[in-house]
């Protein structure tokens, strides 16, 4: 998208999509393959009888006022309908007139690898017409630079990463202390596996009821704790290695650390690896310095925060640009230029033709469906122009009469006539 803020109204532009080269400039011992910056040249072109000819990425614009009382098309706020991931999704409308009035849409998240945890992509999809308007979003940084669909921009941010949201002790003591949590350098963070990515849980117990694994040079240990993932169909007890220094089965030293493994799946257990490694909380340690254990009964959860997954969906509906038939307050019309002095900045240039060619004004600040009545000063009616019924708040004249004869120079007074509005007299000179 690209907003231009630098225009005037009325006047007729042209915006082009260029591709920009910096150029070489490989040093003095090769100046001959030096070439300088460029960039591509596009050439609007007219055809004999006057019609337009537009290269690849070329597009006419006229900026002028829309009528009284109209209303931008709006979309609500997008409801996370599935999945866990976080993040932010904003909507911007960036252009009214190609939204949809009632429709739903949908945001879907995917990846192109099975295997990854986070989304690399999204797509919109028009769900009232079943119609996918595009699948190749990939701006996840809100840089807004993302594609547009029916007129709509999604502006995405999300977590780079897997994080740490919060953990605590679920039961138990609250005088246990507190752990800390890091992922450990091993399989990369963003490879999905079994138990991976997935909130924790970890159940102490007065007697053994778990072996680690032998890992890292650190041999096989009993434990009084299991280690378990939530996944959606409930709880998965996973591998963990396990420094216990005093072999007393629980965390009770601040030496001690138990790291969650998992592995890929169709891997051998050889080849697990770390994930995230738990301890105690150093910088929350009680008076003293001696960590307060965890025992029989007390529940450790950590909660994580995910990146967009595939899988993560967002629906919002869309509101299309109104304007009110009886628009509420007095349009208050006015005509550009006033006084003409022979031209108009946004007049065509004359092509093909002999003569001047075409002149212009604009009646402004109309309403939807407006009549405009020109009348010379004696009360005579110069010409009749009609609103298109289009959200444009202008009417374009090109100074003849309704006899098609060019109008003579001199003051001229208007009429306008809208439904619900009281009529709207003016007047405007013509000096050529």
């Amino acid at each position: 998208t690209f907003v231009d803020t630098d225009v005037t109204n009325g006047q007729e532009y042209y915006y082009a999509v260029c591709a920009y080269d910096f150029g070489f400039d490989p040093g003095v011992n090769l100046d001959s393959l030096a070439f300088y910056p460029s960039e591509n040249s596009y050439s609007v072109s007219r055809t004999l009888r006057g019609g337009t000819i537009f290269p690849t990425n070329v597009v006419r614009v006229r900026p002028n006022p829309k009528v009284t009382g109209y209303q931008a098309a709006m979309v609500s706020p997008p409801v996370h309908v599935a999945g866990r991931g976080t993040g932010v999704v904003q909507l911007e409308v960036a252009n009214s007139s190609q939204v949809p009035a009632g429709h739903q849409f949908l945001i879907r998240f995917s990846n192109s690898s099975p295997d990854s945890v986070r989304a690399n992509r999204y797509s919109l999809e028009d769900v009232t017409t079943s119609q996918v308007l595009f699948t190749t979003g990939n701006d996840f940084v809100a840089s807004g630079r993302g594609p547009v669909g029916a007129g709509i921009l999604p502006v995405i941010s999300s977590l780079a990463t897997v994080r740490v949201d919060t953990s605590f002790f679920e039961t138990g003591s609250p005088l246990n202390t507190p752990f800390s949590v890091i992922y450990q350098p091993g399989w990369p963070v963003e490879l999905k596996r079994p138990g991976f990515p997935n909130d924790l849980v970890v159940r102490f117990d007065a007697n053994f009821v778990d072996t680690s694994l032998a890992f890292n040079f650190r041999p096989a240990k009993p434990a009084k704790f299991r280690v378990y993932a939530v996944t959606d169909t409930g709880e998965t007890q996973l591998d963990f290695g396990f420094t216990d220094s005093n072999n007393d089965g629980t965390l009770s030293l601040v030496s001690e650390t138990v790291d969650v493994l998992t592995r890929p799946v169709g891997r051998p257990v050889s080849t697990a690896d770390y994930t995230w490694r738990f301890r105690f909380d150093t910088s929350q340690l009680p008076p003293g310095g001696v960590p307060v254990p965890p025992s029989a009964g007390d529940v450790w959860r950590l909660r994580l925060e995910y990146p967009f997954e595939p899988g993560d969906q967002f629906t919002f509906t869309t509101q299309a640009e109104t304007a009110p038939t009886v628009a509420a307050g007095a349009s208050q019309p006015y005509v550009v230029p006033n006084p003409y002095l022979g031209a108009a900045s946004f007049e065509p240039a004359p092509f093909n033709i002999k003569g001047r060619g075409e002149r212009r004004i604009e009646f402004r600040g109309v309403a939807l469906g407006s009549t405009v009545r020109v009348y010379n000063v004696h009360g005579d009616l110069v010409q009749t122009l009609r609103h298109d019924g289009s959200f444009d708040g202008y009417l374009a004249w090109n100074l003849r009469t309704k006899d098609n004869l060019d109008v003579a120079p001199g003051l001229y007074l208007f009429h306008v006539e809208a439904a619900g509005q009281p009529g709207f007299t003016g007047k405007f000179a013509v000096v050529k």
